[in-house]
């Protein structure tokens, strides 16, 4: 079941938390990448675009693997 992956204890937390803990740091990543761009720092579009996707698969796994918990499937 979805619900035992979520569950599995890596380091004393489940995977879910772990997700949620690298989700976060994606996006301040992503944010971090994007000012850069706008201050003309960087014009790397390409890795923009890449860390973002990124995030929104691990968020989407992470949102998957959370609500199994919540509501046990």
């Amino acid at each position: 079941m979805i619900r035992d992956l979520a569950v599995t204890n890596i380091i004393f937390q489940p995977l879910f938390a772990w997700l949620g803990l690298l989700t976060f740091l994606l996006l301040v990543s992503t944010a971090t990448i994007g000012y850069s761009m706008v201050k003309g720092w960087t014009r790397d579009i390409k890795l923009h675009n890449r860390v973002a996707a990124l995030t929104l698969i691990v968020a989407i796994t992470h949102a998957a693997l959370a609500l199994s918990v919540l509501f046990g499937f």
